[in-house]
């Protein structure tokens, strides 16, 4: 990897996460808080269901209760 391939995907990376969070801060004032926490919870199963398919990982049962908390 070059040092110019690094560069775009520390800016990449750093654009994505603020953009991340400004949109949640925005859906945080539209919506309720609990809302929002829900919304939050299911997106972490969404990612991390996507991560076990993508990647072909296998989880026993002790790992999935762990990363699901």
């Amino acid at each position: 990897m070059s040092a110019q391939d690094l560069l775009f995907r520390l800016v990449a990376s750093g654009l994505s996460f603020y953009l991340y969070n400004e949109v949640s801060f925005y859906v945080l004032d539209s919506v309720h808080p609990i809302t929002h926490a829900v919304g939050n919870t299911i997106k972490r199963v969404i990612l991390i269901l996507y991560s076990v398919v993508r990647f072909g990982s296998v989880l026993s049962l002790q790992a999935s209760l762990v990363n699901c908390l």
